[in-house]
């Protein structure tokens, strides 16, 4: 049995496993500790094969591969013992390595390799690049205050506000860029702020610009190093506020959609092209999009036959893009087109009073999840793909009108849904990755949320 040794993707050579009757283990990843054969019943004729035995070979696309030297055949190794290499600076074939590196350090003991760990003196997951896993939450609400959240990797649970301006925050983003984390964040009164700390930065508050109409939803992207914050107003109007990287601050109106702005979320290409994806009030999702080398565009996706209040939006690994909404009437949509689709929208499910939040992920494996809040208060995950059927099912019940939510999966699997009430309650639902469901509250403030949004760090 051979195995290709791929470094970044690129194949730099083999190992195979000499004189096994295989087990069929498929094409997909071997897992430690999985059986792929047993030693041969072959004849005993060849000149390797004179009495029972199975071995090992490593064969590098450059140079000459070796082995490690345990000393007599038979000896037993521990896990995690040197085989030997795939690559060496021996100048032959069939020598043990003869400078065979001493493995490298890990500071922190969370068995990443300090060169392959984004933080080497602070233990965290192999899947988090050895980082430890912290969740924040930001919520604004109706006095005017921004909060966050945050809890994990070392830090205990934790409420902090951050900003508090002179009219209710009705929208709510944020990035993370070189060590600063930054929250966008718009009123009722149509002004637009930022407040930033970190990277050296202390907790600073700023206005951005005044649009003098409520806005009701937000997002934001940074590419190459400038700052854009899009938001979408009562009046029907969307705008981009941009600067940073010798960009200075600017606000212009995108476009004007004819329709109250609900929801919002946005995407940079690579190339950068920019598209912004919106729900308005007369049951209209759009897309909007400039740059690179396009003019700018806007038209209808799909017409819903009641307000959209909540909208998301993520792209496969297909290219496929996904629009996820939810409408007054408690139906929630998928929009999608792209990776060899036609512009397609799709009843997903229906639930027993509006829906007020709506978040989507997919999962490592595969599967799609929508996850809605009501205005009843209850919680609903929708979810297909890797093998599911359409199956929609409740998750919690937050016992006041849902007015935010927002969802991420952490590198263990485990399904996080954050939810903001009219009650200005704050609470997580999780469950996977053998935790079983559970709803509990993060926070309390003294008046209702106005908007949710998560992220990882």
């Amino acid at each position: 049995m051979t195995f290709d040794v791929l470094v970044d993707g690129t194949d730099v050579g083999d190992v195979k496993y000499d004189h096994l009757d295989l087990t069929d283990v498929g094409n997909n990843p071997i897992a430690s500790g999985t059986k792929i054969g047993k030693v041969t019943t072959e004849p005993t004729h060849s000149s390797c094969y004179q009495t029972s035995h199975a071995h090992i070979q490593f064969k590098n696309n450059d140079n000459y591969a070796c082995y490690t030297d345990h000393g007599n055949p038979g000896a037993a190794l521990g896990a995690g013992a040197s085989l030997g290499r795939v690559g060496s600076d021996n100048t032959g074939t069939r020598e043990a390595c003869s400078n065979t590196p001493p493995p490298p350090p890990d500071t922190d003991g969370d068995g990443v390799a300090d060169p392959q760990d984004a933080c080497p003196t602070v233990a965290g997951p192999a899947i988090n690049n050895g980082c430890p896993v912290v969740q924040h939450v930001y919520t604004g609400t109706a006095d005017g205050k921004v909060f966050e959240t945050y809890w994990g990797g070392g830090n205990s649970l934790t409420t902090a506000e951050m900003a508090d301006v002179d009219s209710p925050v009705t929208a709510v983003t944020n990035q993370i860029s070189n060590g600063v984390q930054h929250i966008y964040y718009g009123t009722q009164g149509g002004e637009i702020y930022e407040t930033y700390w970190g990277g050296g930065n202390s907790l600073t508050t700023s206005m951005l610009t005044d649009l003098n109409t409520p806005i009701n939803a937000i997002s934001s992207q940074i590419y190459n190093g400038v700052q854009h914050v899009y938001s979408g107003t009562e009046a029907g109007a969307l705008h981009e506020t941009s600067w940073g990287s010798g960009v200075p601050l600017s606000t212009w109106q995108v476009v004007n959609i004819g329709s109250a702005v609900t929801s919002l979320s946005s995407l940079i290409t690579p190339n950068g092209v920019q598209s912004l994806y919106s729900g308005a009030a007369d049951g209209k999702i759009r897309e909007t999009y400039w740059g690179g080398g396009n003019t700018l565009t806007s038209y209808p996706l799909a017409t819903l036959p009641t307000r959209v209040n909540g909208l998301t939006f993520y792209v496969t690994a297909d290219g496929t893009r996904h629009v996820f909404s939810g409408t007054s009437a408690g139906k929630v949509y998928e929009t999608y087109w792209g990776g060899g689709n036609s512009l397609t929208t799709a009843e997903m499910a229906t639930l027993p009073t509006a829906v007020t939040g709506i978040s989507a992920q997919q999962s490592s494996n595969g599967v799609n999840h929508i996850y809605s809040g009501t205005q009843g208060g209850t919680l609903h995950e929708t979810y297909w793909g890797g093998g599911n059927s359409l199956t929609t099912s409740q998750i919690g019940n937050v016992n006041s009108p849902v007015r935010g939510l927002s969802s991420l999966i952490t590198p263990d699997g485990v399904q996080h849904v954050y939810t903001g009430t009219q009650a200005g309650t704050l609470h997580e639902t999780y469950w996977g990755g053998g935790n079983a469901l559970t709803t509990s509250q993060l926070a309390g403030f003294p008046t209702a949320v106005g908007s949710v949004f998560s992220r990882l760090t």
